[in-house]
Parts: C-alpha cells; sequence; structure tokens
C-alpha cells in the first residue's frame, strides 16, 4: 500500500521503481528517504491508546471503552469480540507484547 502511493502503481500494472523500498524506509542520516513503515507506526500508535488506557483510568473515553467491552487491566488481557471496533481489535493484537512490560509501582509517602 505504500509502496502504491509513493510509487502511483497499482495491484494491475507494474512499474519501474528507481530506489528499492528498504532504502526508501532506512533513516535520513543512512542515505534513504525517512520514510517510516506504517505496521511499526500502527503498532506504536495502539501501544500508546494501550499505556493511555492503563494510566488515564478516569478519562471519560477510557470509561467508555472500558464498559463498553468489559474491560478491566488488572485482571486479564481484552477479549475480542465479534462485533468490536478497529481500535480494540488493534489493543488486542499488540497487548501480549505490550502488558509484560508494564510495571504497577506502589509509592508509600
Amino acid at each position: 500500500m505504500e509502496r502504491c502511493f509513493l510509487w502511483d502503481t497499482n495491484q494491475s500494472s507494474r512499474k519501474f521503481h528507481p530506489i528499492n523500498w528498504k532504502k526508501v524506509c532506512m533513516k535520513k542520516s543512512d542515505g534513504g528517504l525517512g520514510v517510516m513503515k506504517l505496521k511499526s507506526m500502527n503498532k506504536a500508535f495502539f501501544m500508546k491508546i494501550a499505556w493511555n488506557i492503563i494510566t488515564k483510568s478516569n478519562a471519560a473515553w477510557v470509561k467508555v471503552i472500558k464498559e463498553k467491552y468489559r474491560f478491566d487491566t488488572l485482571s486479564e488481557g481484552p477479549k475480542q469480540k465479534a462485533s468490536c471496533s478497529n481500535l480494540w481489535r488493534g489493543i488486542c493484537r499488540i497487548w501480549s507484547s505490550f502488558f509484560p512490560h508494564v510495571k504497577k509501582v506502589v509509592n508509600n509517602d
């Protein structure tokens, strides 16, 4: 998809591409064009949303998400339903690689 956007092609027509896709995704400092991979960016987005669900429990949108999907961050991971939103589906997909790196710190000040 990213390639098609960059080079204005589609599945039925193939054109000559003057630069390798791996080179396009390299950092500018390494000689690439600095285009970020959408898969990595999407995963980072869902991890940020998951982090906000854990840390901003008083936010209205977090309360809505938790109530809609019956989700408690302290018990078990999110459950994907057949009729869930793309946002929730993405959170469910990254949760197993996200949650093991989360720690709960108790402050006794």
